[in-house]
C-alpha cells in the first residue's frame, strides 16, 4: 500500500483479529511504523474495524481486508475526489476479481427499487475496459469487503 502511494501521509493500522498468535514483531519488521492492534477474540468484520477506527489519527480512514491489492494511485485518486467533493461520505474504487484482474467484481450498484427491494450490480462480470476509469456516481450500496474511505467523525 505504502510504495503505491509514495507522496501520502499515511498511517498504518493493522488490528490482528483474534489470530492465535501475536504477530506483532513480525509486521513491526516489516514497517516499523505501524499501529498493531491485537484482540484476544475475534471480534468479526465490524467489530475488527471498529477497533482500527478507534486508534485512528487521520483525516480518511481506509479499511481493507487482508487479501486487498492496492493498486497504483488509488489512494490519491480516492483522496482527490474526496477533496474534490466534501458532500461525499464514503467512497469506493472499481474492484476487480483477483482471479482474473480484467473482469469488474463491482462499480457501484444502481438505486434501490422501493417496491421489489432491489438493485443491481453496475458493472459486474464486464470486461474491464476503462468504461468507468472516469465515472463517479452515487451509489446505493458499498461492498462489504471493498476499500472505503470514510472521513472521520462521520
Amino acid at each position: 500500500m505504502l510504495l503505491n502511494a509514495p507522496n501520502e501521509d499515511i498511517e498504518l493500522i493493522l488490528v490482528d483479529n483474534g489470530s492465535s498468535n501475536d504477530n506483532e514483531a513480525y509486521f513491526k519488521n516489516i514497517y516499523p511504523d505501524v499501529v498493531y492492534i491485537r484482540s484476544d477474540k475475534n471480534t468479526g468484520f465490524a467489530g475488527g474495524n471498529n477497533l482500527g477506527i478507534r486508534a485512528a489519527k487521520g483525516e480518511y480512514i481506509l479499511l481493507l481486508n487482508n487479501d486487498t491489492e492496492i493498486t497504483e494511485n488509488m489512494i490519491p485518486v480516492l483522496l482527490n475526489e474526496m477533496e474534490l467533493r466534501p458532500d461525499i461520505g464514503l467512497i469506493s474504487p472499481l474492484i476487480l476479481y483477483y482471479e482474473d484482474p480484467k473482469i469488474i467484481q463491482y462499480a457501484g450498484f444502481t438505486e434501490m427499487n422501493y417496491l421489489t427491494g432491489r438493485n443491481r450490480g453496475i458493472g459486474n462480470k464486464e470486461v474491464d475496459c476503462g468504461q468507468y476509469n472516469l465515472d463517479s456516481r452515487e451509489t446505493e450500496l458499498l461492498p462489504w469487503g471493498s476499500n472505503d474511505v470514510q472521513e472521520k467523525g462521520s
